[in-house]
Formats: structure tokens, C-alpha cells, sequence
């Protein structure tokens, strides 16, 4: 479920990077290649995550718990 604290941050988000943040919280496992491909075939700018500076596998992980 996703912490309740982080939803305003997350709803704050642009859609590209709202999108790739949850997509790399549905599975802490993925790896980076895989969020690359995965933003590639949907179109998304992977650049959104380091565009909106707020990314990072720490926040990913306090999104998953």
C-alpha cells in the first residue's frame, strides 16, 4: 500500500514521473535497465526521474512498505 505521507508528493509529481516512481515501486527488484526498457516501450522520458530531482531507491522503498 502506499505510505500515506508520501501520497501529496507523489500526486505533486508530473504524470511521466508519477508513472515511472510507481512502476519501480510495483517491484523493488527491477532493475534500472529494466525501468529504462520499460519507460522506452511506453514512451515515457526516463530523463523525468532526474528532471524532478525527487527520485531515488530510498524513497521508492519507504513507497512499497
Amino acid at each position: 500500500a502506499l505510505r500515506r505521507p508520501y501520497r501529496p508528493a507523489l500526486a505533486a509529481l508530473p504524470a511521466d514521473t508519477r508513472w515511472l516512481v510507481l512502476l519501480a515501486a510495483a517491484d523493488p527488484a527491477l532493475a534500472e535497465e529494466e525501468l529504462v526498457r520499460a519507460a522506452a516501450e511506453s514512451g515515457t522520458d526516463i530523463a523525468a526521474l532526474e528532471r524532478d530531482a525527487l527520485f531515488s531507491r530510498r524513497t521508492l522503498d519507504h513507497l512499497c512498505k
